[in-house]
C-alpha cells in the first residue's frame, strides 16, 4: 500500500477512536509501524493530548523493519495470515503482519505460540508485508495450491 494512502487510512481510523483508545494504542508504541507512529502523534496533538515521547530505536524498528515494505497479501482472519507468514518464513522470506490500526506482529521475533496467543486481538484485515525485493517471490510462494497430506498406505 502507498505510504501516503496508509497514513490517510490510519488518520481516519484514529480520528474515530476515543481518547482512552488512543492512549491504549500509544502504550503499545513498539508494535506500531512508523506511519502509525506519525499519525498517532498527530491525532493526539490535535486533541491536545500529550503524545508519547519518541522512543529510541525500538526492538520492532531494529529487528522487524523491512526494506521498502510492500503488501504481499491481505487476510480477514489471523489464522490464515499466520499460515501465509509461515509459508514465507519457511522459504526464507522475511515478512511481517500488520493489522488495520498499524500494530505489527512478527512471529519470528516473538515465537509462534506467542503469535497465536495475541493474534486474535489483532484488528482485521491483516496485511502481510515483505521487502519490495522479495515481492515477486513471495507472491509466487503464496499462489501455490495448498498441499494435502498423502493418504497413508495400507
Amino acid at each position: 500500500m502507498d505510504p501516503e494512502m496508509e497514513k490517510m487510512r490510519l488518520a481516519e481510523q484514529y480520528a474515530g477512536l476515543n481518547d482512552l483508545e488512543l492512549e491504549e494504542l500509544a502504550e503499545d508504541w513498539e508494535s506500531l509501524t512508523d506511519a502509525a507512529h506519525e499519525v498517532l502523534r498527530n491525532e493526539m496533538a490535535r486533541r491536545d493530548m500529550k503524545p508519547p515521547d519518541k522512543p529510541t530505536a525500538s526492538k520492532v524498528e531494529t529487528e522487524v523493519a523491512l526494506t521498502d515494505p510492500v503488501a504481499a497479501g491481505e487476510f480477514r482472519g489471523w489464522r490464515e495470515a499466520l499460515l501465509a507468514w509461515g509459508l514465507l518464513h519457511s522459504g526464507g522470506i522475511r515478512s511481517q503482519l500488520t493489522d488495520s490500526i498499524g500494530s505489527v506482529l512478527n512471529p519470528e521475533e516473538f515465537g509462534q505460540d506467542y503469535a497465536e496467543a495475541i493474534a486474535p486481538g489483532l484488528s482485521g484485515p491483516i496485511t502481510l508485508s515483505v521487502s519490495a525485493a522479495d515481492y515477486d517471490t513471495a507472491r509466487e510462494v503464496l499462489s501455490q495450491p495448498a498441499q494435502e497430506d498423502p493418504e497413508p498406505e495400507e
